[in-house]
């Protein structure tokens, strides 16, 4: 089972001091939580753009893939759609794709068992080819529940894959969780190609200053040698 989400208030009286950074997740679970109550009527949706917009913020603060995923986790355990769910992200040298991180971790075997049959069967490359979630059926009653497979894509290519194994037997999930869920990742994914893009302009301009530096040095070296050549050759007219 995955973290179940407290939706208990933040301590304080919420004028002062920095907020919570599972505020907003549990905010995102209340307003779930309600849809479910009231027979699909969502109360606040600015509750839940609000939300969305601080997740749109704190990934601009997240510097590493690891950040970035952690922080998806967070937003994804409100949407309470999930028994396991997992991170694959591509890359390169080869842009295969390796498990990234697996909640709870003890399902990481499972699920890589998996995602290797549903690569097999060209599921997982057909998901790669959309823009939403595909909820994957088992090919027989005996075999495990669906899987939903989402793509992490970007107008630069495709950074990874989030796999979820749903609560629900049957899959079935409510549109608005569901399109929750595509933005959630949707930001992910644009989150992991600036920072991948980032890395490579840094990597790049470190490069460049190697290069600057040992043309440098090659210069400095160039310049002893010319300055002991001309100090010699003036010693040899003053011995003439």
């Amino acid at each position: 089972m995955m973290p179940s989400v407290c939706l208990s208030e933040p301590p304080g009286d919420g004028t002062s001091g920095p907020i919570a950074r599972d505020f907003y997740p549990r905010m995102i679970a209340r307003e779930i939580q309600e849809l479910e109550h009231n027979g699909g009527q969502v109360c606040n949706f600015a509750t839940l753009f609000s939300s969305l917009e601080n997740f749109q913020r704190d990934l601009q603060e997240c510097h590493d893939a690891a950040a970035t995923l952690a922080l998806a986790e967070l937003y994804l355990q409100s949407l309470g759609l999930f028994e396991a769910a997992a991170f694959f992200l591509s890359g390169p040298p080869d842009w295969s794709f390796q498990l990234a991180t697996c909640l709870p971790e003890e399902a990481a075997a499972e699920v890589k068992t998996r995602v290797t049959a549903e690569i097999e069967s060209g599921a997982f490359g057909w998901a790669l080819r959309q823009s939403r979630a595909l909820i994957v059926q088992p090919k027989t009653l005996s075999a495990a529940g669906p899987l939903i497979l989402h793509s992490l894509v970007t107008r630069s290519g495709v950074a990874g894959m989030f796999v979820g194994v749903p609560k629900d037997p049957a899959g079935k999930i409510k549109n608005l969780p569901l399109s929750l869920l595509s933005i959630i990742l949707t930001n992910t994914a644009c989150a992991l190609e600036n920072q991948r893009l980032r890395a490579e302009i840094q990597q790049h301009n470190e490069s460049l200053q190697q290069k600057v530096d040992e043309r440098t040095q090659q210069l400095s070296s160039v310049n002893e040698a010319l300055r002991a050549e001309i100090e010699e050759r003036r010693r040899a007219a003053e011995a003439l």
